[in-house]
């Protein structure tokens, strides 16, 4: 689903059941003497509005070049269902390396047992709208742990939950060959798993066939593409990282 995204630099983001809108605020802090980008998601019910905020702050996050894995961003934006997504702002600063998902729900009041695997608050409605409720957290943590990143639980002033999700920077690997990034375009597909690769930080071509639903061959063809281009280069265990040249090829057409 493509996200809803319109500018806004007022109104706080919020549910309204009975109007059948729900929004978002993003801000994305990029040079410190500049104010944030700021933008507004909205979608018609909870789950519509997770699904897209999801898809906006994992852009915005690639776009910066920042290391937070994937996981661990949809679990704690799916977290926000306990707060009705009332008042949901993400914040998204340290060229993508530290997410702050803010809300004005009623708050979590045992912070070191929510991060414990099975531990929720979560009545039916929630559960209608999130699968897996009672791991999110926990599996947030342990992402993040994987980078040598962190999860951290606070109030929120005036009420509700602060979760800021941090990771030390991405250190780029080397381009294989030096010289101007191509400019000869990829196909939807090949950077769509371009971005899937700067997501997770790394990733073999079966994730790449799961997650975008084709053959692992084909992943495989499109991961040739983009080696050859400089994109991306492998490990050992067939694992594919970006580049510098993959990272300024994605900013330079997102």
């Amino acid at each position: 689903m493509a996200p809803d995204i319109s500018p806004q630099h007022e109104a706080s983001g919020g549910g309204d059941a009975a109007s059948g809108h729900f929004s978002a605020r993003v801000a994305a802090y990029g040079d410190p003497a500049e104010p944030p980008r700021l933008s507004t998601v909205a979608a018609a019910d909870e789950a519509g509005l997770l699904e897209a905020l999801a898809d906006a702050v994992i852009l915005v996050v690639a776009q910066a070049g920042g290391a937070i894995p994937l996981q661990a961003l949809r679990e704690v934006l799916d977290n926000l269902i306990h707060a009705g997504c009332e008042g949901a702002v993400v914040t998204v600063l340290d060229e993508g390396n530290t997410v702050r998902v803010s809300d004005r729900g009623p708050g979590v009041a045992d912070k070191a047992r929510a991060v414990l695997p099975g531990y929720t608050t979560a009545g039916r409605a929630e559960r209608a709208v999130v699968r897996g409720v009672g791991a999110g957290l926990a599996v947030a943590e342990a992402a993040l742990a994987r980078e040598g990143g962190t999860l951290d639980i606070q109030d929120n002033l005036g009420g509700g939950t602060v979760v800021t999700l941090q990771v030390p920077p991405r250190v780029l690997r080397p381009s294989p060959r030096a010289g101007a990034v191509p400019t000869e375009p990829l196909t939807d597909r090949q950077l769509r798993a371009l971005l899937l690769v700067v997501e997770h930080g790394s990733a073999g071509p079966a994730r790449i066939a799961r997650e975008l639903t084709v053959a692992t061959s084909t992943a495989c063809r499109d991961f040739r593409v983009l080696e050859d281009r400089g994109f991306v280069v492998s490990d050992d265990r067939g694992r594919r990282s970006a580049t510098e040249d993959g990272l300024l090829f994605l900013q330079a057409v997102l």
